[in-house]
């Protein structure tokens, strides 16, 4: 079996990571662009801080899966 890098696992675990809080904060309220980052932001205590780069694309996916609206 081949060892797979750190860096993939990492970055996998925080896109899935970053889904699961999309669902969280939308569940609450509705928000958009900056406000949804930061509410994410504030939700996590800090830990999850999403770029434009990583939230968008991951809106769209769960927009593609019918998660979201």
């Amino acid at each position: 079996m081949q060892k797979v890098d750190e860096a993939y696992w990492r970055k996998m675990i925080n896109q899935g990571f970053i889904r699961f809080l999309l669902l969280k904060v939308l569940r609450l309220k509705d928000y958009h662009g900056y406000a949804l980052s930061d509410a994410i932001n504030r939700y996590s205590d800090g830990f999850c801080r999403p770029t434009e780069g990583t939230l968008y694309p991951a809106l769209a996916e769960l927009a593609r899966g019918g998660y979201i609206t």
